[in-house]
């Protein structure tokens, strides 16, 4: 058996030199460093109150240029709000009674994709006065979900992003499926995935809504905290079948106040349903999921 020294000997021999051949660390490619003395960016007070005011997609719920996670038990309804927010921002139709900026929206959908149809037209009669001519133009459906964590199907929906123009929301259906070959638990892979959202808002200006899980005791999302961390705005839905009513609650919103709790209900229209507000007797608020009321007299329905 070889030596180290005889197979730096035979590679010098190959090579005509008599120094050990070492590997180098890989560079790494940044345009932002390129320069032989890279700096960063920086801002006085002065420039900082020049900078734009927070705005908002769906005023008070969804902010513009940042990042949201709606999370929830598996049979939430999740997908169907985070449609319902889609088809109002890209027909500029009113949000349940919140104003919307109207703008184009990208959904990667990883599930579901093809009873998608159904509930598109499930909202459209649900919502007779939307600009349909808006929601065929605006609404950009990409049948799979890209694997954040993959170079390829980043820079693919990077392209995709700029190909399309000036997008106001990515919406991400799930953000599991977006992280396959990742680990949930890690802060390492959850940052790297954040990272893509940032570049693409950077580089689009696009917000971004991730429809994630809860974990299995269901108070909060599942996996690393970097996720809510990094989040600007957290929406948490609760599905109550007896009931027939869904919540919607702030658990953070970053640049605002957290707005009251919501509560809808999934109406059938055509062949499949859409969320309408769910009135509440006397405005009592302390629905908090499954039969979970302080006693029946403050059940709200």
């Amino acid at each position: 058996m070889k030596t180290m020294t005889e197979d730096f000997d035979t590679i010098a021999d190959e090579f005509g030199t008599q120094q050990p051949v070492t590997r180098q660390r890989p560079r790494v490619l940044d345009p932002l460093a390129a320069s032989e003395r890279p700096v960063l960016r920086t801002l006085t007070v002065q420039e900082l109150s020049k900078l734009p005011a927070p705005e908002w997609l769906v005023d008070g719920i969804i902010p513009a240029a940042a990042m949201t996670t709606l999370y929830g038990a598996p049979g939430a309804a999740k997908s169907f709000w985070a449609l319902d927010a889609a088809c109002s921002i890209a027909t500029g139709h009113s949000f349940h009674g919140s104003d919307v900026k109207q703008g184009k929206v990208v959904y990667c959908l990883g599930e579901g994709i093809r009873s998608l149809r159904y509930r598109i037209e499930s909202w459209g009669l649900a919502h007779p006065t939307a600009d349909q001519t808006s929601l065929e133009e605006n609404l950009i459906v990409v049948p799979m979900t890209p694997h954040l964590l993959e170079p390829y199907d980043t820079s693919a929906l990077m392209n995709t992003m700029e190909d399309l123009g000036e997008v106001s929301l990515l919406i991400i259906d799930t953000f599991a499926r977006a992280l396959v070959g990742g680990d949930e638990n890690s802060a390492q892979d959850v940052g790297l995935a954040i990272n893509v959202c940032d570049r693409i808002r950077d580089r689009v200006g696009a917000a971004t809504l991730l429809v994630h899980h809860t974990s299995a005791e269901g108070s909060k999302t599942r996996g690393s905290t970097a996720l809510p961390g990094a989040s600007d705005a957290m929406l948490k839905m609760v599905k109550d079948d007896i009931q027939r009513a869904i919540s919607l609650s702030c658990t953070k919103m970053k640049d605002g106040e957290p707005f009251k709790t919501q509560f809808y209900t999934l109406e059938q229209y055509g062949h499949s349903a859409a969320l309408l507000p769910k009135a509440l007797v006397g405005g009592n608020d302390k629905f908090r999921g499954r039969n979970n009321w302080d006693d029946e007299k403050e059940n709200p329905f």
